[in-house]
This record gives C-alpha cells, structure tokens and sequence, in this order.
C-alpha cells in the first residue's frame, strides 16, 4: 500500500475515533484492553500507549523519537495512575531504572518498561 494511501486510511480512522470519542462524558464506563475504566481514563491510556509505542518505533527505525512538545510531559502527568500494577509482567514490564536524564518520551516508554 502507498504511504499516501496509508496516511489518509489513518487519517479517516482518527477521524472515526474522534467522532466516537466525543459521545462519551469523561466519567462514563468503558470496557479498555486492560478493562472496565472511565472513558478518560481509557483516552489517557491510550495516549500512552500510542506515544509509547511511537518511541519504540522511532527508535527501532534510527528516527527522531520525541514526541511533539508537551504530549509526554502530559502522559507522565498520568501515565503511573492509568497502568494497574496487576497488569505488570502480563503487558507492562516493571519501570526502567535510571532514566531521569532521558527525554520525557524515553522516560515515558522506560515507566512502560520498554527500554533501548
């Protein structure tokens, strides 16, 4: 598939998620992949994790892997209370140690347990 055609499929499919997203109230219950939580709760997690996941891309690719000003610093706001400890070793592994001189991306992704 040519990347054109791959940036306007994820274009129409934020757009969908938008839309879909706006209907709910911050405080109604939604069902996550990690469970039952509030709709912002889910929207945060899913911040998260496509920030997260952006790094580990970017890095496995050699591309620049901060995310855009501020959008990490936010998530590392709320990233500890949106991540259940239950699900540490099942889809998170534990924090990486030793990242406070990183980006707050990288720091981001190490709270994730993902690492270099």
């Amino acid at each position: 598939m040519a990347f054109t055609q791959q940036r306007q499929d994820y274009a129409a499919l934020a757009s969908s998620i938008g839309d879909a997203w706006s209907r709910l109230a911050g405080t109604d219950e939604v069902t996550a992949p990690w469970g039952p939580c509030t709709a912002l709760e889910a929207a945060r997690g899913f911040t998260v994790e496509t920030v997260t996941h952006g790094w580990d891309l970017a890095v496995a690719t050699g591309q620049p892997h901060d995310a855009p000003a501020g959008i990490a610093d936010r998530c590392l706001t709320y990233a500890a209370s949106v991540i259940p400890d239950r699900l540490r070793g099942v889809m998170y592994d534990d924090p990486v140690g030793g990242a406070e001189s990183t980006s707050a991306t990288e720091r981001l992704a190490h709270l994730l347990g993902h690492r270099r």
